[in-house]
């Protein structure tokens, strides 16, 4: 295994780790929204997101929250597709890597799986596809 391919194998690691991370917060929220009744505060997340001065970078992580609260089963199954696709493409990986070969879109793809948490200040620029 050349030094790149070790790189990318950890770095694609720690992808790993934090969208797991991500996931399982996600899934938290959801399955508390689940039990809680929160129409009484659909207005005030609406006046919020309504906001014109809401930072366009804050929306999209405050938007998947709300999405999570508002319709946590849509989310949960969203989720599990997500963690599917991911065990997928890292058996794949493993498979390829076993066999002595390496599989160079694998981290590529992985990538795109972070991406919507780019916003994030805990997301490191160096995963950006």
């Amino acid at each position: 295994m050349t030094e790149l391919q070790a790189q990318l194998k950890a770095q694609t690691a720690e992808m790993v780790a934090y969208l797991t991370a991500r996931w399982d917060e996600e899934a938290r929220l959801a399955h508390l929204a689940e039990a809680t009744d929160i129409t009484p505060w659909l207005d005030i997340i609406e006046a919020v997101l309504n906001q014109s001065e809401f930072p366009a970078e804050t929306s999209g992580v405050v938007g998947r929250y709300v999405v999570a609260t508002l319709r946590p089963a849509q989310t949960l199954r969203d989720l599990a597709a997500k963690k599917m696709l991911l065990d997928h493409l890292l058996e794949e990986m493993d498979y390829i890597d076993r066999r002595g070969g390496y599989e160079a879109r694998g981290p590529h793809r992985i990538r795109l799986l972070v991406l919507p948490y780019a916003a994030r200040d805990d997301y490191r620029r160096e995963w950006l596809p």
